[in-house]
């Protein structure tokens, strides 16, 4: 199947949400001038085209006394070949299946305090995903139990490396 192409309301969606994906169609509206019902439809066929989804983000404003926490995971393909096979924008499909299966863990009651802010799958450097996550100091011990026990137990994870932000500055 080809490569979804977008209509020039949809790259502007992705294009703002990708800097915040809390924004609305209000918004969005302000942010790109279409008209509120364009938006709604665009966001719809996103939605429906698995383009977006809808997900509970935690603002990192909210968080305050938490600490920004970086997780890198290094995958290896398991052998099963299907799980080898490329989405259409190169990603592969075992690492797709690991960003679920964390996301998920997120709703475990035992991983409460930690707070799923981004991923991502990346090319280039020495990780294949990048998990932000927020906690507080007293919760590190948490997270260090949810790298050992979780992740690096997930089918197709190599290895992983945390390290945590110092200082963060928003560019908006």
């Amino acid at each position: 199947m080809p490569p979804r192409t977008f209509t020039p309301t949809e790259r502007k969606i992705i294009q703002c949400l990708l800097v915040d994906a809390s924004l609305d169609s209000n918004a969005l509206h302000d942010k790109i001038g279409a008209h509120i019902s364009t938006i709604q439809k665009a966001l719809k066929d996103l939605k429906e085209s698995d383009s977006i989804r809808d997900e509970l983000r935690v603002q990192s404003t909210a968080l305050t006394g938490y600490r920004k926490f970086f997780i890198e995971v290094k995958t290896a393909p398991p052998s099963s070949r299907s799980d080898e096979q490329e989405e259409s924008d190169g990603r592969r499909v075992y690492q797709r299946t690991i960003c679920d299966q964390i996301r998920a863990s997120f709703h475990k009651k035992q991983f409460q305090f930690l707070y799923l802010h981004a991923m991502h799958i990346v090319m280039g450097g020495r990780a294949d995903i990048i998990i932000e996550v927020y906690a507080r100091h007293e919760h590190m011990e948490l997270l260090s139990q949810f790298v050992i026990e979780y992740v690096r137990r997930l089918k197709g994870v190599r290895e992983t490396h945390t390290a945590w932000a110092l200082f963060s500055e928003s560019t908006e």
